[in-house]
């Protein structure tokens, strides 16, 4: 395969996990979609409520850490459309958000 084709294909699977993930089908991939976006409005309105982001929270940071790391496992899972590799982006910048450094350190304040 020439280095074109490979970046077209690229850019092909791109398109596609893009259009699935702003309208996912039925099943996994709203599944997913749903469970990251609940996850980073969770994060967002404990930050806009308390004013700290919950990763510092004893408690609840733990929780939700335990949830993110759950939803990083269902990519080893049935995706549909939707890639991995952008999934896996898009919770990194969730728990990023959230003021985790990474998803190793997600995985240690996780119950």
């Amino acid at each position: 395969m020439s280095g074109q084709q490979s970046q077209g294909n690229r850019c092909d699977a791109y398109y596609r996990h893009v259009a699935a993930y702003n309208r996912p089908r039925a099943g996994f991939e709203a599944a997913l979609v749903g469970m990251i976006d609940a996850v980073e409005e969770y994060a967002r309105a404990h930050a806009e409520t308390f004013e700290s982001d919950v990763s510092d929270d004893g408690v609840l940071g733990a929780s939700l850490a335990g949830a993110i790391f759950a939803i990083r496992g269902l990519l080893d899972g049935e995706l549909g459309r939707l890639d991995g590799g952008y999934l896996w982006d898009r919770l990194t910048q969730v728990a990023k958000a959230a003021g985790w450094r990474d998803l190793d350190h997600v995985a240690k304040d996780a119950r």
